[in-house]
């Protein structure tokens, strides 16, 4: 344990968030093609860190 659960483990607000966004579901696409998938955003440490071009899908993005 790193004592850190005030700002880290979960999604809430006032936490840290690395997020990344892909440019497909991969839930729903077959295995095969997970590789293929582009990522398209990305935060660290709740900042935005790279937008791709995709950026006008994402509310909000700069």
């Amino acid at each position: 344990a790193n004592f850190a659960e005030q700002n880290r483990g979960s999604i809430r607000a006032g936490k840290y968030a690395d997020l990344v966004m892909l440019s497909d579901d991969l839930f729903k696409i077959p295995a095969e093609n997970i590789k293929d998938a582009k990522v398209v955003w990305t935060m660290v440490g709740g900042k935005e860190m790279w937008v791709g071009k995709y950026q006008a899908i994402i509310p909000g993005s700069k």
